[in-house]
C-alpha cells in the first residue's frame, strides 16, 4: 500500500487558506468545521460544512494521524472540486461526492446535510461538542465574524448570531470570550 502524502502547513495557515477558497467561491454562503481525536488509528478526523445555492455539504477526511493533517486533505478537495466548476468540468455535488459523508448522526440525503439545529451555538459557530480547544474556538469565530460582519457583505443579525454564539461556546468551555 502506498503511503500517504504528509502535509506541512499549519491548522491556522490551511483555515485561512479555505476562508479565500469561499470567498473566491462565490455562490458559497456560510461554512464551518468541526474535528475529533482520538488515539484509536482511524478516528481522528476533520470535517468541513458549508452551504452552496440550496445545498449543503459536509467534507470530512479520517486518513492521517492528525486534525491538522485531515484539514489540509479536506481543504485541498474543496479547492480541487472549486476548480473543477470554474473550469467547468464538474459541478460541486459532482466533484465531491465520493467525499460526501456525516459522521454526527444527522439526516442526509445524496451526502447532503437536510437538518441543523440553527440555535445550538456551536452549530452557529460550525463546530461541534468534544476536544475543542479555546484557540480553536477563537480562530474559528474570527474567521466566521470576517463572513458575517456588515462591512464584509453580512448582516448585523449574522454578526449579532456570531458573536452570541461565541459568548455561549466559550462560557460552555469555562474561558473568557
Amino acid at each position: 500500500m502506498p503511503s500517504l502524502p504528509r502535509f506541512k502547513a499549519t491548522l491556522a495557515k490551511t483555515l485561512s487558506e479555505l476562508e479565500d477558497t469561499f470567498g473566491k467561491w462565490r455562490a458559497v454562503q456560510k461554512w464551518g468545521f468541526q474535528h475529533t481525536v482520538s488515539t484509536t488509528p482511524g478516528q481522528t478526523m476533520a470535517t468541513v460544512t458549508f452551504e452552496k445555492g440550496d445545498s449543503r455539504f459536509q467534507v470530512s477526511c479520517n486518513r492521517y494521524p492528525t486534525v491538522r493533517e485531515n484539514m489540509r486533505a479536506v481543504y485541498l478537495r474543496i479547492e480541487a472540486a472549486r476548480l473543477d466548476e470554474l473550469r467547468g468540468t464538474a459541478n460541486a455535488e459532482e466533484s465531491l461526492r465520493e467525499y460526501l459523508q456525516l459522521t454526527d448522526g444527522r439526516r442526509t440525503h445524496n451526502g447532503i446535510l437536510v437538518h441543523e439545529d440553527p440555535d445550538d451555538p456551536w452549530v452557529a459557530l460550525g463546530l461541534v461538542r468534544g476536544n475543542v480547544t479555546a484557540d480553536i474556538v477563537r480562530a474559528v469565530y474570527q474567521a466566521r465574524m470576517r463572513q458575517a460582519h456588515p462591512d464584509a457583505g453580512g448582516t448585523d443579525e449574522a454578526a449579532a448570531r456570531v458573536n452570541n454564539a461565541y459568548r455561549q461556546v466559550m462560557a460552555e468551555l469555562g474561558e473568557r470570550p
